[in-house]
């Protein structure tokens, strides 16, 4: 039979003129209408996914959000310790009161171990909650959040045990959070999904949420009961889908009802009627059409090759055509196809070397980004080599910064056959930042760039070696070692060059970070001088405080990254003041009862203002406690002892010698021998003896000692001096 009739493109033009000349328009009319109604509904089951999938997303982000806002307040050692004494008065001003104010958090309940209600606030739940799944893992440790029904509305409920931050402890009780999922919160998730339709939420078979009034008006029918979950059916104007919200458990805890309009598909079908009517009218003109179908028959599968011919010019290979027809258009595929399958082999071999080293690439790029905030950039250029030094198969690989103008080694990383750091890489990384260029040595023994003590005393026989360049000229230099003598690849000199202007890139993030990061404290520092200007008295120790307990903390072996919160402490413990009146800060005389007790809410004021700055969360209990007393007559909280951090001690011992050399309203300033003698002789009582003891060793302190202290904090220019 194929013989008799051969395929090829004639035989097929006259076979397509015979058909479309006996059902062109009935063909058109039912595919027209079938894949446009088709297309249509897909396209409306589209738009409701996208919006059940967007609602279930912002959801579940609700959750994670609950969940970490209940793990700031669950561990925090003050809560721990009011629960503990049961300071009601301080759990509803700092968590059940304050918590609902100012969160996106609807209800606060604060259980004890036995279940009894502490504190509430926010909205008034009647469901119980201490016998829920989610409380009782809480009582044992753990922290979770879930979609609850709570009094017939949809909750986003969090539970946490309350623990100590400073110290290991039993659980002093239960937190719960509950975030109500309201008309308002689902307007949002409308929004965020496009806000081309309506959601409504059902618990218990009635509407508890909705983002269209008219779903809760009187004339509303619907009945989530009437339809399985999943089934997509029609009411009025819109086009409905039920989806079920599900709790950790897969228990369906609501119904969440997505509605999208179905104006355009209705429009859309009008529209065909219209046009196959049409199609009939035209049946005088079938001649033409029956010549454009035939052409079209035969333009196809050359546009098609022409299509995936553009495509594989514009950089995609995996193109493949049909080879069905035993036509000259057949062969012509299948020659196509041979062609792009030989193509995409060779590039995908390249496109899987590229992709591997792009990775490595990322990877190194991601060191910027730490170098430019690590407290210890030492830590971070010595994993880099090691990065380095894994990537090449190295023997060893060093790091050379240049200092003062000097080039020094700033990180090393060595394998088994080379522990210590090899004279030739050094003298190697001096020649590339004079040169300016890169070198690979073949042969370290015969090469002319190496002294002879050099090569006499090296035990690595070959290297790579790129300077570390940026517009400002050569920063340092990064040397590659190898055991072996070998041949270099043409890629990995340019390869290691690429990676030292990383690496060249991100020192300079590191200083400019460094910069911003002091340009920081400064405008803190002035912030807290305008703010102080409010006393008139205690306008200008924040400097002079900062530089005192600094010096104090760095002797009593705090971190650098300690020591930067007690200067930034020191510099804001007084911001509070700003809340206390004027007649009453810079009054001459004694303060009364009354007077005292507003001055004391200088410390709370500060810890508020503090804690909305995220940079200076840290601090705010710092400040919050730094007129806290050794033996526990201290304010605001009368802590004592331990349970008063040290950075706040250490303020204490500073600010009270500060004050009494300085002239005050009400006294004349102290001599220092005579504040000295008062800080020995309250020690114990108002003082943390071991603080007070280590002021005394130290004063006076060395001017140039605090000024190194507070200066390299943070800082990136001195490490090679920190080295």
């Amino acid at each position: 039979m194929t013989d008799i009739v051969r395929w090829n493109v004639r035989n097929r033009f006259v076979l397509a003129f015979v058909l479309v000349a006996v059902v062109p328009l009935v063909v058109f009319g039912a595919l027209v209408y079938s894949r446009t109604a088709k297309a249509l509904r897909a396209v409306e089951q589209d738009r409701i996914t996208a919006q059940a999938t967007g609602a279930r997303q912002v959801l579940r982000q609700r959750l994670t959000d609950q969940r970490s806002y209940i793990r700031d307040y669950s561990i925090w050692d003050e809560f721990h310790v009011a629960i503990r004494e049961e300071r009601q008065l301080w759990i509803r001003n700092n968590v059940t009161d304050w918590v609902p104010a100012n969160g996106a958090t609807n209800m606060v309940t604060v259980y004890d171990p036995t279940g009894r209600v502490l504190a509430r606030g926010g909205d008034r739940v009647r469901a119980p909650l201490w016998a829920s799944a989610l409380v009782q893992a809480a009582r044992h440790g753990e922290i979770g959040a879930d979609l609850v029904e709570l009094d017939g509305g949809l909750y986003v409920l969090a539970a946490a045990p309350i623990v100590a931050q400073t110290y290991p402890s039993r659980p002093a009780g239960v937190l719960v959070f509950a975030q109500a999922v309201t008309d308002g919160v689902l307007e949002s998730v409308n929004r965020f999904t496009g806000g081309q339709g309506r959601l409504s939420v059902y618990t218990g078979g009635a509407l508890s949420a909705a983002t269209d009034p008219a779903e809760a008006s009187p004339a509303a029918t619907f009945r989530p009961a009437e339809y399985a979950a999943g089934q997509v059916f029609t009411e009025g104007d819109f086009t409905n889908k039920l989806i079920p919200l599900r709790d950790t458990s897969g228990q369906t805890v609501a119904q969440l009802k997505v509605s999208v309009r179905r104006d355009a598909f209705a429009a859309a079908l009008s529209e065909i009627n219209a046009i196959t009517i049409a199609a009939f009218l035209t049946a005088l003109l079938i001649a033409v059409v029956i010549g454009v179908i035939v052409a079209q028959t035969i333009s196809k599968p050359l546009r098609g090759l022409a299509a995936a011919a553009t495509a594989i010019a514009h950089g995609d290979p995996h193109q493949h055509l049909p080879t069905q027809r035993r036509d000259e258009i057949g062969s012509l595929a299948k020659a196509f196809n041979t062609m792009s399958t030989q193509v995409a082999a060779r590039i995908d071999g390249l496109s899987e070397k590229t992709q591997t080293l792009a990775l490595e690439i990322s990877n190194l790029s991601a060191f910027g980004a730490t170098l430019a905030q690590t407290p210890d950039p030492h830590a971070e250029l010595r994993r880099l080599a090691d990065m380095i030094r894994a990537m090449l198969d190295a023997d060893s690989a060093s790091v050379f910064l240049v200092y003062e103008g000097h080039t020094a080694r700033a990180a090393f990383s060595g394998g088994k056959h080379c522990p210590v750091p090899s004279p030739a890489a050094d003298e190697l990384a001096v020649w590339a930042v004079e040169s300016g260029c890169g070198l690979e040595v073949r042969d370290a023994e015969a090469d002319e760039h190496l002294s002879a003590l050099a090569r006499a005393t090296n035990q690595l026989r070959s290297f790579l070696v790129v300077p570390l360049a940026r517009q400002e000229g050569v920063v340092g230099a990064l040397t590659v070692g190898f055991r072996d003598a070998r041949e270099f690849g043409p890629e990995e000199l340019p390869l290691l060059t690429t990676i030292g202007g990383q690496i060249a890139i991100a020192l300079q993030n590191a200083e400019a970070y460094d910069k911003l990061d002091r340009m920081y404290l400064e405008t803190v520092t002035a912030l807290a001088a305008a703010m102080e200007a409010k006393d008139q008295y205690t306008a200008s120790h924040a400097d002079s405080l900062a530089a005192m307990a600094v010096a104090v903390g760095s002797r009593m072996g705090l971190t650098d990254a300690e020591l930067r919160m007690l200067q930034y402490a020191a510099v804001l413990h007084d911001i509070g003041k700003i809340g206390i009146p004027g007649n009453i800060l810079n009054k001459p005389e004694a303060l009364t009862r009354e007077e005292f007790e507003t001055m004391a809410q200088h410390t709370i004021i500060g810890e508020r203002i503090i804690s909305r700055i995220d940079y200076l969360v840290p601090i705010a209990r710092i400040i919050r406690s730094a007129h806290e007393r050794w033996d526990g007559a201290g304010y605001p909280d009368g802590y004592r002892g331990e349970e008063i951090p040290l950075a706040s001690r250490i303020l204490l011992v500073c600010d009270a010698f500060d004050a009494m050399t300085t002239d005050r309203p009400y006294r004349a300033a102290l001599p220092v021998e005579s504040a000295l003698r008062e800080l020995s002789r309250y020690a114990g009582s108002q003082f943390d003896p071991r603080v007070v003891d280590v002021f005394l060793a130290s004063y006076p302190f060395e001017s140039r000692e605090t000024d190194r202290l507070v200066g390299r904090l943070g800082s990136f220019a001195g490490v090679l001096e920190l080295n």
